[in-house]
């Protein structure tokens, strides 16, 4: 239970010594002794051995991972990276395991993250495994996957790019811009003042509104920005009431620009949903992509003479023009049995992603395809026959090595298409003999996460771990840590 207490309560090693914790354990258990710090950190290095190994043992059985990885940088000013693979097991079961987090020696080219990455790999036996690497869209970590094997197919981080999209239409809006500069103030003004703290609280009991507080964005992370203006118009007439007791030294929100706010919500709405949503490291989300940009586009329909709508539109353009043509998200839009073809805006794409999908299954070596056509020879007790008999067989292996994909894919398509909230991966274990190859090849593509989050996420335990208390605290160690926090 302790080691616990370290690993996914993040605590530091010293709360074994902290007076109060030693006093609360005697008093549940006066007959347990607590181990010194050096015993606990043993108990943590034998956790840490047992699961990985495990892991190890996970890989091995698997021929196919994907990877996200990002950089950070820690209260010490060390530069670290994280690694997390992505798997889907034998029984289609994506596996989400944090392989590594080290501290990164000299510079930060995309050549010394390569390397690193390489290391990383091979120290975990998963070099000529690894298929896909998703990063944020830094030039260096770019490189850096560009650098590994030609096999690795290098995706840039959808989270990061909708970020970018999001933040770069706000800015082209000057009402919006102005509007957002004022609610930072607001929501400042509120966070720095006890008074107006206070009469922000008693009018939302006069108002019985809820008592929420209010948030401030953080500039690199647009969701918090819909959080902002989400709270803040859920809170409009508690802020209005509470502002008229004070003398604010800013211009507050005018009239029009909340009304201007309240209509802006509906259209951010559905890409604060699609972030959160594909932020997700436990389903399938890379298949998500193309349809998600599809609703996107209908979704920004409905608001078509709104100026951060007209805008947005016009970011998207920039950014996802050729989403459809990417041969990832191609695949992947017609391997989930939810989607098919009708996650594509236009047919022309869905056909290429058809083409290929028959071409990954036919690059497989023969040996992997698994033939489809039951038919079998027409067995001939004469020596007569026996050459013509060997042709036919020779002839019907061709045709069904180079037919029986696209057959195969055929049938799929025509299948019907599962509920959306349904897991595609159960769709794939129950169809395994039904679909072989498609099933193989599910399982490459659909391992891949669209978003770099995941590492996202270590970095944050990695900063709660790394506190002002815990500054000394070894890498080596860190790397342990997160390991296990990940149950």
């Amino acid at each position: 239970m302790l080691v616990d207490l370290i690993v996914i309560d993040l605590q530091p090693f010293k709360i074994i010594e902290d007076k109060g914790f030693r006093t609360l354990i005697n008093y549940l258990d006066p007959r347990y002794t607590i181990p010194c710090r050096k015993t606990l950190k043993k108990i943590v290095e034998d956790a840490y051995n047992e699961k990985r190994r495990m892991i190890q043992e996970e890989l091995d059985a698997v021929s196919d991972v994907s990877i996200t990885c990002d950089t950070w940088t820690s209260i010490n000013v060390d530069n670290i990276i994280s690694v997390t693979c992505h798997f889907i097991n034998h029984d289609f079961q994506l596996k989400t395991y944090t392989l590594q987090t080290e501290k990164i020696t000299g510079s930060h080219t995309g050549h010394a993250l390569s390397q690193t990455l390489k290391n990383i790999f091979y120290q975990w036996n998963i070099h000529g495994k690894v298929k896909h690497v998703v990063t944020d869209n830094a030039a260096n970590m770019l490189a850096a996957v560009r650098n590994l094997d030609e096999s690795v197919c290098s995706v840039s981080c959808f989270a990061h790019t909708l970020n970018l999209v999001v933040k770069k239409s706000l800015a082209a809006v000057p009402d919006l811009v102005a509007i957002r500069q004022k609610c930072r103030r607001i929501v400042t003004y509120f966070k720095a003042s006890c008074l107006a703290k206070d009469k922000l609280s008693e009018m939302q009991n006069a108002l019985n509104a809820p008592k929420h507080k209010l948030i401030l964005e953080i500039e690199t992370r647009w969701n918090s920005t819909y959080e902002m203006f989400n709270r803040l118009i859920e809170q409009k007439q508690a802020i209005t009431s509470a502002l008229l007791f004070f003398h604010i030294p800013f211009d507050s929100l005018t009239t029009i620009e909340w009304e201007i706010l309240i209509e802006s919500l509906p259209i951010l709405q559905p890409f604060y949903l699609l972030t959160m949503e594909l932020s997700s490291e436990t389903n399938v989300s890379i298949s998500k992509i193309n349809i998600a940009v599809k609703q996107l586009h209908t979704c920004l329909e409905l608001h078509s003479d709104n100026s951060l709508s007209v805008q947005l539109k016009e970011t998207m353009g920039k950014y996802f023009n050729t989403i459809e043509t990417n041969s990832l998200y191609a695949m992947a839009t017609i391997l989930d049995p939810r989607f098919k073809v009708l996650g594509f805006l236009f047919s022309e794409n869905a056909e290429k992603g058809k083409e290929l999908i028959v071409n990954h299954i036919l690059n497989m070596s023969v040996s992997e395809i698994v033939q489809t056509n039951n038919s079998t020879p027409v067995p001939s007790t004469l020596s007569l026959w026996t050459s013509f008999d060997n042709e036919v067989t020779e002839q019907n292996s061709i045709s069904a090595y180079r037919f029986g994909p696209t057959n195969e894919l055929e049938n799929y398509l025509s299948d019907s298409y599962i509920n959306r909230l349904s897991d595609p991966l159960q769709y794939w274990k129950n169809n395994i003999t039904k679909y072989p190859n498609l099933a193989k090849l599910a399982k490459v593509i659909l391992s891949c996460p669209a978003t770099s989050v995941p590492c996202g996420r270590i970095f944050s335990k990695a900063g709660n771990i790394i506190s002002c208390k815990r500054n000394r605290l070894k890498h080596t160690t860190l790397d342990k840590i997160l390991l296990l926090n990940k149950k």
